[in-house]
């Protein structure tokens, strides 16, 4: 007769190497790493998180003379899908008094609420939703009256704290940049009085 032999298959613990990015992760996809098995050659595969978005919250820089009123922007760039952002903002009381405050044209597509009385300071904005907003801009425009008596000088208009999240609920990075409204004394407007 006739002997069949089969190889019995080898059993053993994989072996995994260090890995091998295949795909790698962006903002808005999951990356992939492959190991492979140092004994095998068999191969797995591991979702990497998608990298964590970053935007940018800044307050324009604005000129104004004493005793004017100014409206000081405050812009988002970088949106990719925000669902929620609160932003606190705080200005030097000895020279600017908030006097109104305006959404601007971005974000739109979120609920805009205002904490607190318009006298806050800081004043604290919320932004939030459950559809994404992708839209980049204005998010707020800041009206200011600039005091009779302020000095001339530069008055910080800041973001004392800013926190946002996606439509994953994955915090988002923000970089905060803060404003400055450069105050110059108006003229002084006389009447000349001649002598006869």
């Amino acid at each position: 007769g006739t002997v069949s032999v089969t190889k019995k298959p080898v059993i053993h613990t994989h072996t995994w190497d260090a890995g091998v990015v295949t795909k790698e992760p962006t903002t808005t996809e999951e990356g992939i790493k492959t190991y492979t098995c140092t004994v095998c050659g068999g191969t797995k595969t591991e979702a990497i998180e998608k990298l964590p978005k970053e935007l940018t919250v800044t307050v324009n820089d604005i000129s104004a003379k004493t005793g004017d009123e100014v409206v000081v922007p405050v812009v988002i760039s970088g949106n990719e899908s925000l669902t929620g952002l609160v932003l606190s903002i705080g200005y030097d009381a000895n020279a600017l008094t908030l006097t109104k405050v305006e959404q601007g044209a971005a974000l739109q597509g979120l609920t805009f609420t205002m904490s607190g009385s318009i006298g806050m300071n800081p004043i604290t904005f919320l932004w939030d939703g459950t559809d994404a907003d992708t839209t980049n801009g204005n998010i707020l425009l800041l009206t200011f009256k600039v005091s009779e008596d302020a000095a001339e000088g530069d008055y910080t208009v800041e973001i004392t704290s800013a926190s946002a999240c996606d439509e994953d609920v994955k915090d988002v990075t923000v970089t905060e940049v803060d404003g400055t409204v450069s105050v110059t004394k108006k003229p002084v407007i006389h009447t000349h009085t001649w002598d006869a």
